[in-house]
């Protein structure tokens, strides 16, 4: 049987037997998304209008082009059907809005409308946060830190992601972004790709370079 199984949180597994695709696994994370906390301009609110944390409508575009591109790659080409058997495809998500929503995006991108032009979007599973260690693995365990608490000189092997990362922002925070504030750090990453949210040009330039790769660091 010819399957896709899709987790929304990016790499593909392919599987093939005899020169022959036979299954295909993709891990995607969800697309364009408000910052979780603060804003770059004080017009963002209004542009982003979902909230903090929430799919943007270019984040919902997005999705729906890739759904298009993995369309003429897996549907067109005949591996799956362009009609949307539950057999052939499983879409999982994390319990968070913009991951169903970047889940939902793709799948209405992923095959044919039907005769009356609506789009088949494939049902998505999800599980509680609590109990979903595959995609919401548990973070705050100090096990396994060793190196970070090491290197950052931290005092306790408790939270140690959100206490690395302020250690960070406190003693690495990229000179280029001097003139930024670090608390901004998440909005002027997630709102810069946007045409409509004019932030000033030192917010741009920062996001742009040196705090990506800051971030980039930091995870």
């Amino acid at each position: 049987m010819k399957t896709i199984v899709l987790l929304f949180f990016s790499s593909i597994v392919l599987i093939f037997a005899a020169d022959e695709l036979l299954s295909v696994n993709m891990v995607i994370r969800h697309a364009d998304r408000a910052a979780t906390s603060g804003w770059a301009t004080p017009q963002s609110p209004q542009i982003l209008f979902r909230g903090n944390g929430e799919l943007t409508d270019l984040g919902i575009d997005n999705a729906f082009d890739q759904g298009r591109d993995f369309q003429q790659r897996y549907v067109m080409s005949g591996f799956i059907d362009k009609r949307f058997l539950p057999s052939e495809v499983y879409l999982r998500s994390s319990a968070v809005n913009r991951c169903l929503m970047s889940a939902a995006a793709f799948g209405a991108g992923l095959f044919q409308q039907t005769s009356k032009s609506h789009s088949i979007v494939p049902p998505i599973f999800t599980k509680e946060q609590s109990a979903d260690g595959l995609l919401v693995p548990l973070l705050t365990c100090g096990d396994g830190w060793a190196d970070v608490i090491s290197r950052l000189n931290l005092s306790s092997n408790r939270n140690v992601q959100a206490a690395a990362l302020t250690t960070m922002l406190t003693t690495q925070w990229p000179a280029a972004c001097a003139g930024v504030p670090p608390s901004l750090i998440d909005a002027i990453i997630a709102e810069a790709p946007n045409p409509l949210i004019n932030m000033p040009a030192n917010y741009k330039e920062c996001a742009e370079g040196p705090a990506k790769e800051f971030m980039y660091k930091a995870r």
